[in-house]
């Protein structure tokens, strides 16, 4: 899948991939946990080990996901330092960004 289209697919609801940051743990649950969550039961665990394997063994996909993660961010801090040294006078955002604003 070329990058552009692995960035169409990531934009998409519900996400495909969630991230984890830096600063938190992953949570790892045990499979049966899978009959617990709707969302994963829809999709089912056959799958969702498929899903895994895939990524794991599949260093040019992570190489993708890493680079389209790190564009992203660096789309934010864009615009959060043109906001701070006041190239835009208003900034709309979810709570999560205006939580590290001065």
């Amino acid at each position: 899948m070329s990058m552009k289209d692995l960035k169409a697919r990531m934009k998409l609801k519900p996400k495909i991939i969630r991230e984890i940051k830096n600063n938190k743990n992953p949570i790892l649950m045990n499979q049966n946990y899978v009959h617990n969550i709707p969302a994963y039961e829809a999709i089912g665990l056959d799958t969702l080990i498929e899903r895994a394997l895939i990524i794991k063994n599949n260093d040019d996909f992570k190489n993708k996901i890493q680079r389209i993660l790190f564009e992203e961010n660096e789309e934010k801090e864009q615009i959060l330092n043109k906001f701070l040294n006041k190239e835009y006078s208003i900034l709309v955002s979810t709570t999560i960004i205006e939580v590290g604003i001065d």
